[in-house]
């Protein structure tokens, strides 16, 4: 009976539809791939925490860690309205290995503060997530490359 969401993403050779019964909700998907500048990338986008535990790393963890954060990011900005708009060092995710997707600290624009994080699974080589309000759930995923 309430609106229907949907966001989408794409990278590479894929492309990610989420559609909700009641929104909104955000998705991203990136293809992983070796940064020659990295940390200028983080220190740029990510919060003081986030830097702190990505520089923790040990350098063979430190890419695939990268994209979970900045996939989870992405999405809680895409569910929020706000895309790249708003600033990405002002709400702090998980991403260590191993740590379950969790948002830390909501966005100064987040009025709800309350989205689950998903991480999807996804071919080798490609990280995704999905932000859902609270409450629902992922029922199905299709992918289409």
């Amino acid at each position: 009976g309430g609106k229907v969401a949907f966001n989408l993403s794409h990278s590479g050779d894929w492309a990610m539809l989420a559609v909700a019964r009641r929104g909104p909700l955000g998705v991203d998907i990136e293809r992983s791939r070796e940064m020659n500048d990295a940390a200028g990338l983080a220190r740029r986008y990510f919060s003081a925490a986030e830097v702190a535990v990505w520089e923790s790393l040990a350098p063979a963890e430190q890419t695939a860690a990268f994209f979970r954060c900045w996939t989870r990011k992405e999405a809680y900005l895409k569910a929020l309205g706000d895309g790249l708009r708003a600033p990405l060092d002002q709400f702090i995710v998980t991403f260590a290995p191993g740590e379950a997707p969790r948002l830390i600290q909501a966005s100064p624009h987040d009025t709800l503060a309350a989205w689950p994080i998903k991480d999807l699974p996804f071919d080798e080589g490609y990280t995704a997530a999905v932000v859902i309000p609270a409450g629902c759930r992922v029922v199905r995923l299709f992918a289409v490359n």
